[in-house]
């Protein structure tokens, strides 16, 4: 992870930048809607949000590219129930380190504000899971979760993965549209990656177990 500077220090005061990042997405999801509402801009519900998620899903699987695991796993996680039942959110819509403007340690600017919308506030979070730095990502949640209030909903972590995963799916998809084939063998020895620690710690869903089957036994005698 690499956040722009304006000055040329090296970065100091993680803690102070995880808090402050932190408190910076929980203001931005208690904004009213009414701010989306009137500029014209989206606006989805939870339900919404699901079902996109699901159409996009199957329309990269027709690549053929997503390992089979993989694909069931989020198509699984994408199923109706309590993972996609929240409270939508203003939203960033396009939060990365790319976006955050330091000035030492303090985060003095947030730019990219062409995705703002009303929708999953996991969302903002999907590039933290993609860091190396999981103590920073660990310590962002932490100061989010203390601002925010109504209190952030229990799945919240498990949909910012599945974002996060799921962006290597679109990387793929686009570099298979453009006839990239680097970008997409990149992308497919990723998704193994993904697919391989899912299934190490236990976190593949959607797999179907083996049944044993009864031999039937013809007795002729």
């Amino acid at each position: 992870m690499t956040l722009r500077r304006r000055t040329g220090h090296t970065a100091e005061g993680q803690d102070n930048l995880a808090v402050s990042l932190g408190k910076i997405l929980a203001t931005l999801h208690t904004m009213p809607h009414d701010l989306v509402f009137e500029a014209g801009l989206p606006s989805y519900n939870s339900e919404e949000i699901r079902r996109r998620r699901s159409v996009e899903l199957e329309r990269v699987a027709q690549t053929g590219k997503i390992p089979a695991d993989l694909l069931a796993h989020w198509r699984s996680v994408l199923s109706p129930g309590p993972t996609w039942q929240f409270q939508a959110h203003v939203i960033h819509g396009d939060m990365n380190s790319d976006n955050l403007v330091l000035d030492g340690s303090k985060i003095v600017e947030v730019t990219g504000w062409s995705d703002v919308q009303v929708g999953d506030p996991a969302q903002d979070f999907a590039w933290l899971f993609s860091c190396s730095d999981q103590g920073f990502t660990d310590s962002v949640l932490d100061a989010y979760q203390r601002q925010m209030r109504p209190e952030p909903d229990e799945h919240l972590i498990q949909r910012a993965h599945f974002y996060a995963e799921f962006a290597i799916a679109q990387w793929l998809a686009h570099g298979a549209e453009i006839g990239d084939d680097d970008i997409v063998q990149h992308a497919v020895a990723m998704l193994l990656d993904v697919q391989d620690g899912l299934r190490a710690t236990g976190g593949l869903l959607g797999q179907e177990e083996e049944e044993d089957i009864p031999q039937v036994i013809d007795d002729e005698d």
